[in-house]
């Protein structure tokens, strides 16, 4: 009796895993087919849901949030990692992050890293100060071209909820923060051929991310300040 109710157990064990990793690559697959609407990645999801495209790092937290559940991220060592990047042949593309960076994390932080390590890659990050602000620095990196956009003067309080987006059409990217333009710029833009995803820290842990995030949206075209995820706060 007892084998035979482990053998159920290790049944339904095997089959949340397969219905999670299933559900992971139709995300994936929807996204790089080019299907136009957007594909959300849930942070809850990503670390409940046990997929073998998702390795979770150290031991984020599922948090309550005003859009529901999110992850809390201890800037040490927790971190979320996927083995794909939904931006795969992707000319043009809008990347979404709703998060709260805390107080008391690592002056520089990688939230969200997407690509290669060092060669085609969107980067995503916070920098702190002292006096509990923080502003973005964010990258576009292809085909040897880059575009970064960084302003220590562009300020915004630190422990309250943000969508951080990136907007790219062939090249000509743009960079809001809660809808509102912070940075614009250009560059020579190819699709990423290949590459993978990090969540709370860059690809090669380092530089870890200390606060929440909600989820990461991602649409296959270039977005209008007015289709970008509103905040409940805003």
């Amino acid at each position: 009796m007892l084998l035979k109710t482990q053998q159920i157990l290790s049944l339904l064990l095997m089959s949340v895993l397969l219905l999670a990793t299933l559900k992971l690559s139709a995300q994936k697959n929807k996204v790089n087919k080019g299907i136009a609407d957007p594909v959300d990645f849930l942070m809850d999801d990503l670390i409940s849901q046990k997929s073998h495209n998702a390795a979770i790092l150290g031991n984020p937290k599922i948090i309550d949030s005003p859009y529901g559940d999110a992850v809390l991220f201890n800037g040490i060592d927790d971190g979320i990692f996927l083995d794909f990047t939904p931006l795969l042949h992707l000319q043009d593309f809008t990347v979404e992050v709703i998060m709260r960076p805390d107080t008391n994390g690592l002056a520089e932080q990688r939230f969200l890293h997407l690509g290669e390590m060092v060669g085609d890659r969107i980067m995503l990050e916070t920098r702190l100060t002292n006096d509990g602000f923080w502003y973005v620095d964010g990258l576009l990196a292809s085909g040897g071209f880059r575009v970064i956009f960084i302003d220590p003067k562009k300020l915004h309080p630190l422990n309250e909820w943000y969508n951080v987006a990136m907007v790219n059409k062939n090249g000509k990217v743009e960079l809001f923060i809660n809808g509102k333009s912070e940075f614009k710029g250009e560059l020579s833009f190819s699709p990423f051929k290949k590459g993978k995803s990090s969540i709370g820290v860059r690809q090669n842990k380092v530089f870890w991310y200390k606060g929440a995030i909600y989820k990461m949206r991602i649409t296959p075209r270039a977005l209008k300040p007015s289709g970008l995820l509103p905040l409940k706060n805003q």
